[in-house]
């Protein structure tokens, strides 16, 4: 095989197409020329991934020449710590199986990541045997940018639709929190109601937080952050938020028998899941039933073949939703995918919202099945690749029941507002901790100029009038090299940017004291041997 495909006038070089070999050679050359005159990228590879073929769109695309990478490794298109994804797909392809569509991240030579589709089949001899591999690449970073355009532009519509049901359950929270207030105040010398209505009063600031939490979070524009997750969790998380969506004479039922877990951006799934609601709630105008499940699944290859999808067999968890609304023809449902189709009159929807559901099971090696007919509902199932590793949320339970760990070291607190600095003051120094506090950013400042003493952990919001938290802490860290940073910040966008430097953490509020205290000590201990 190294003898033909070194050649640039043997038919062997078209080894990256499966059969090619028993072409005539007439139509090898025709196929030869529609190989070298292709947009996408194509290139034949060894069963050992030695590059073998490198068609003229392969240079326009990745940057090198055929000269260039002939005899060397694909793995020079990878970016860094992405050689293992070559091992895998070059592993499946030896075994005979064939890779279609792939999304993933190539390196050019001038050190660019790309987004790339990338199609991966086994070029067989006459023998059926496999002596090779052929690629097809497609350049998609522009697709992927109007992807994420588009998917941030569905979400703001779906939290426009959001608005007035939040409203309507903030509205009913205060009340409750006024309610309680006020009695705490009427029973203050009764000790066991105090300590209800205390706890009463802590429930229902937690479903504000998670409503605000949840909304940030869903309108946040971000890359994909994958985490491993039980479905049923991201389901149960949204369960509440679910009915801020829904008419009082539609019925949510919800069934979870998932017992898996998934690899996935919990936001993306979240927002998939509040499309399909509110796809299936404007189905139901006169009310109905919605019912939301999650269910395990197996699928085969003639599953597959059976439906049209375009998905490996395997292990599957699946979030189906279902209603009993005014359904869909059979042309409505080879349209619904598309970006800005939309059944609801203008200014209704902005017709995004199925594409973007598309769009995220692509990027999470999924599919989405639709069953409809006119006038009998509507049922779309996700399926989504169960993981093999256990939940993230597990290790989280752990650590939140455990005990607020305490400290002597001296903790500089920065906090434009009053109540929260005081309560976080009291607390810390509840622990044990020396506590100064500041109410903006020039007060922490003048308060680092004159201290005698050394300042161990810098606790600080990010927004505040004026000198603002990065400034505080770059200031710290000119006085006290080795000081310790918590940012603060109620600001979603915020809490997307990672703190990857050393001694440096972050916390999103709403948070609760006991992770405040988790965190200091987390930090203060990094240093411990």
């Amino acid at each position: 095989m190294d003898k033909q495909t070194k050649s640039n006038t043997n038919p062997g070089r078209l080894a990256v197409v499966p059969g090619a070999q028993k072409l005539k050679d007439e139509d090898t050359y025709r196929l030869a020329a529609i190989v070298q005159s292709s947009t996408d990228a194509i290139i034949g590879k060894t069963l050992d991934g030695i590059i073998t073929n490198w068609n003229p769109a392969a240079e326009k695309m990745y940057g090198y020449t055929a000269e260039e990478v002939i005899g060397k490794h694909i793995s020079i298109l990878a970016v860094p710590g992405g050689e293992k994804e070559f091992r895998d797909i070059q592993a499946i392809v030896n075994r005979g199986r064939s890779i279609s569509r792939l999304q993933t991240k190539r390196r050019t030579k001038d050190g660019r990541d790309i987004d790339v589709s990338i199609s991966a089949y086994p070029v067989r001899d006459q023998n059926d045997r496999v002596i090779g591999v052929s690629t097809i690449a497609r350049d998609i970073t522009e697709q992927i940018a109007t992807e994420r355009q588009l998917l941030q532009a569905q979400k703001m519509d779906a939290v426009g639709q959001l608005a007035a049901g939040i409203a309507h359950d903030f509205n009913n929270v205060i009340t409750v929190i006024k309610a309680y207030s006020y009695l705490l105040k009427e029973y203050s010398h009764h000790p066991q109601q105090i300590l209800r209505y205390a706890e009463l009063t802590s429930q229902a600031l937690d479903r504000a937080a998670r409503v605000t939490s949840q909304l940030l979070a869903f309108s946040r524009k971000q890359p994909q952050q994958l985490q491993t997750v039980a479905l049923n969790d991201i389901v149960s998380g949204l369960r509440e938020f679910l009915s801020h969506a829904l008419s009082e004479n539609i019925e949510l039922i919800v069934t979870l028998r998932s017992t898996g877990n998934v690899r996935v951006d919990t936001g993306q799934i979240e927002q998939v899941l509040m499309n399909l609601v509110i796809n299936a709630r404007d189905a139901m105008p006169t009310g109905g039933k919605l019912i939301v499940e999650t269910t395990d699944v197996t699928l085969t290859e003639a599953y597959a073949r059976a439906h049209g999808a375009d998905i490996p067999p395997g292990n599957y968890q699946v979030l189906a939703v279902t209603d009993t609304g005014v359904g869909m023809d059979e042309i409505t449902k080879t349209k619904i995918f598309e970006p800005f189709f939309t059944t609801k009159r203008g200014g209704q929807s902005s017709g995004l919202g199925l594409a973007t559901v598309y769009g995220i099971a692509k990027q999470h090696q999924g599919y989405i099945w639709v069953y409809s007919e006119s006038g009998k509902g509507t049922s779309m199932k996700l399926y989504l690749p169960q993981a093999a590793e256990a939940s993230d949320a597990v290790v989280q339970r752990r650590v939140s029941q455990v005990a607020a760990p305490v400290g002597h070291e001296t903790v500089l607190l920065v906090e434009d507002q009053k109540p929260l600095r005081e309560i976080m003051q009291e607390y810390l120094r509840s622990l044990g901790y020396e506590v100064l506090a500041a109410e903006d950013g020039i007060s922490a400042v003048h308060l680092l100029r004159s201290l005698g003493k050394n300042v161990d952990v810098l606790v600080t919001d990010m927004i505040m009038p004026g000198t603002r938290g990065a400034e505080v802490a770059y200031f710290g860290r000119q006085r006290y090299p080795r000081l310790k940073v918590i940012f603060m910040s109620g600001y979603g966008d915020m809490a997307t940017r990672k703190q990857e430097a050393m001694n440096t953490a972050f916390l999103e509020k709403p948070f609760d004291l006991p992770t405040l205290a988790r965190t200091i000590r987390e930090l203060l201990d990094q240093d411990v041997l």
